[in-house]
């Protein structure tokens, strides 16, 4: 061991690699301001752990983009700790009915009845009281220099100094997996829920890519409508036929082959109805006259 790592103990960049490992993501090496990064997927959602200087002093971030059509947003903080002025003139105090944390903890958000289900997830009011510094909100990224697709925002979490506790920035992406899941998905296993399929369908695609690649909503879409195949529910029909249209030649590929399983009149109508407007010549056109087909043979 060097003298140097029994005087301090490892460094920043031996954590980081470890807490890769352990969060099963990938280490990232960048620029010389960001030198490095940790990037985990979680489900829908990509999360990032990466630093930056700003004034001689270094700032840790974790950051993960979602979609947020609802507009949801709050923020918190340890009581005692000055707010964000913008935050405080935007957005209302609520109290979410457990008194320590309460009394611990400030936060504001534009919806008390989300904020109160969110904060009845004990799991997530635990990894928050585990962090002896926090500030996390869910920020608007639109506007003419936003990269963000709409809908899209951001969970975001932001300290000053360098986080070098291995067990801290641990519990840090489990809080974020936690909320992330609470909020887009009400803390509810989707992978037969027909309602979440659809609000996934219905997500921006493309990528976000900044020093990297932030958010890719091109694979979860494509696998909502192979779900919603899968399940057969005629409710899920409009959804689907919505994206027929679409740029993303694999995400239409799987919703034809979902409106061929789900076995309803008015799936065979919508596909009827694209396919006048398309003509039979362009592969989206012979892939729903095989859709039809299929579902004339089942009648």
């Amino acid at each position: 061991m060097s003298l140097l790592k029994s005087l301090f103990g490892p460094s920043r960049e031996e954590i980081w690699r470890q807490l890769a490992r352990e969060v099963g993501g990938e280490f990232r090496e960048a620029g010389s301001f960001t030198p490095y990064a940790v990037q985990a997927r979680t489900d829908d959602w990509i999360i990032t752990l990466d630093s930056s200087s700003h004034a001689n002093e270094g700032i840790t971030t974790l950051r993960a983009p979602f979609f947020n059509p609802e507009e949801f947003r709050f923020t918190i903080y340890r009581a005692g700790i000055l707010s964000d002025v913008r935050w405080a003139l935007k957005m209302q105090d609520i109290e979410v009915g457990y008194p320590r944390f309460d009394r611990d903890f400030v936060i504001k958000g534009n919806s008390p009845e989300r904020l109160r289900r969110l904060f009845d997830n004990e799991k997530i009011r635990r990894l928050i009281e585990a962090q002896p510094r926090i500030h996390l909100s869910v920020q608007s990224r639109e506007g003419l220099l936003s990269q963000f697709p709409a809908g899209v925002d951001e969970l975001y979490f932001q300290r000053h100094g360098s986080i070098k506790d291995l067990a801290q920035l641990r519990r840090l992406f489990d809080l974020f997996a936690e909320i992330l899941q609470q909020i887009c998905h009400e803390g509810k296993a989707y992978e037969d829920d027909v309602r979440i399929h659809m609000r996934r369908l219905s997500a921006p695609g493309g990528r976000i890519k900044q020093r990297h690649i932030l958010y890719d909503g091109d694979g979860s879409r494509r696998d909502a409508a192979a779900a919603l195949g899968r399940l057969g529910d005629p409710t899920a029909i409009p959804a689907l036929a919505s994206v027929l249209g679409e740029k993303d030649r694999l995400l239409v590929v799987r919703a034809i082959e979902a409106l061929a399983e789900i076995r309803a009149v008015e799936a065979l109508l919508r596909l009827r109805e694209v396919l006048r407007n398309l003509g039979g010549r362009n592969p989206t056109g012979r892939a729903i006259s095989a859709a039809i087909r299929k579902l004339e043979a089942r009648a």
